[in-house]
This record gives C-alpha cells, structure tokens and sequence, in this order.
C-alpha cells in the first residue's frame, strides 16, 4: 500500500536536488571532485573511496582532504570544466521525464537547488531536454552557505512564492532533511550510490519516477 505524504496543505511545488536525483551522474562528479582535489593542493582520492566517504557538506569534505580554505572559492569554476571530462558518466535518471512532465501537467511548480554550479545544471537539463520544466534552479554559487545550511532552501521558498508546507524536497543524501523538516517542507529520500540512511526522509523510494504516486 503506497503510503501518501501528509500535509495540512495541497502539496503546489517539487524542489529537486540535482545530482543523482534528476541526473544519474555520481560517477562523473566523484572523478571530477578527485581530480579538483589535487588540483587545489589536496590529497589523491581513489573513486571507492569517494563513493563511501563523500556527505553533503561539500566545503567540510574538501578541507577535511587537504584542500586549504583560501582556494574553496575555485572550485565551482574547476569543478565546471573537470565535469565535462567525464560527460560519458552522466545520463537523465530513469523515469524522471515522465514524472516531470506528469507534475507539470497537474500544475506542480518545480524548482532544483544544487550544490553544483550554475553551467553544471544548466548544461544537464538542456542535454537532456529537462530545462523548460523548472522555474528555477538554485546552484552552488547562488548561497553563501553551501547545504546542509537551510538557505538555499529558503530562497527557493521564495522563488516558488509558497509556503513551505506547500513544497516537497527530494534529495538522494541524508542531511539535508533534518533542516529541510524544520521548516516544514515534505520530504522524500531517493536511493543511490551515495545515500546512506534517509530515514529522516518522511518517504524513501528506490525510483525517481515513485514520487508521482505519493502525491496529494
């Protein structure tokens, strides 16, 4: 039995992480985020490694792997060109049109907010003709504070110009639910290589295209 999401308002909006949420690109952003590593001075990672150890707070993981403060600034514009070396890795998730030409046409706002840059997402969407169905997207250099710090999330509130209460987030890593909760979004944890517990999630799913049927 599907188990629906509840919510004292009608759910009007969808806000999408991006990376292994509307794309299936881990892959891709491990090789990439390994090679800005050592580009910035820190240590050689080995993809296993990458995929066991990465988490959200994307700043924390590059310190904690010798990259030094003063040269976080750079890695948006590194990671941008690093990423497209790795173009082979990256494909649309399975099912994610349908689903989103499913909300679209039941009037569903859609939004991404991304720890990723702005080209990244752009360049993602328009392969794989995902760009007209979102309103806006959030990326990396749009915040000051990079997640799990809630302000992008609350400038997607009002980009969607709705409550929170109103929107549901989904995510493919744990801890961005905890704060996305906190300020009253519904939220849904989608698998993936890199997800870990998503039991703070109200709803986890193994698909993608799975959230059209937990929908008010």
């Amino acid at each position: 039995m599907i188990r629906k999401i509840k919510t004292k308002n009608k759910i009007k909006a969808v806000l999408f992480d991006y990376n292994g949420v509307i794309v299936d690109d881990l892959g891709a952003c491990g090789r990439a985020e390994c090679d800005v590593i050592v580009d910035l001075g820190g240590k050689r990672l080995s993809m296993a490694y990458w995929f066991k150890n990465i988490h959200q707070d994307w700043q924390g993981f590059y310190l904690e792997h010798g990259v030094p403060k003063n040269k976080l600034s750079k890695v948006h514009n590194l990671m941008n060109s690093r990423y497209k070396k790795y173009e082979k890795y990256i494909k649309a998730n399975s099912g994610v049109k349908s689903l989103l030409q499913k909300l679209n046409k039941n009037n569903i706002k859609m939004g991404i907010l991304s720890a990723a840059g702005q080209d990244i997402v752009k360049n993602g969407l328009q392969k794989f003709d995902l760009e007209d169905y979102f309103s806006f997207i959030v990326a990396g250099e749009d915040v000051v504070k990079p997640k799990p710090h809630p302000q992008g999330l609350l400038k997607a509130i009002k980009l969607f110009k709705l409550q929170p209460t109103e929107i549901i987030y989904v995510d493919d890593m744990p801890k961005m639910f905890p704060v996305a909760s906190k300020i009253g979004f519904k939220t849904v944890g989608l698998y993936s290589q890199v997800s870990g517990d998503l039991s703070a999630a109200d709803i986890q799913i193994k698909k993608i295209k799975s959230l059209a049927n937990y929908l008010n």
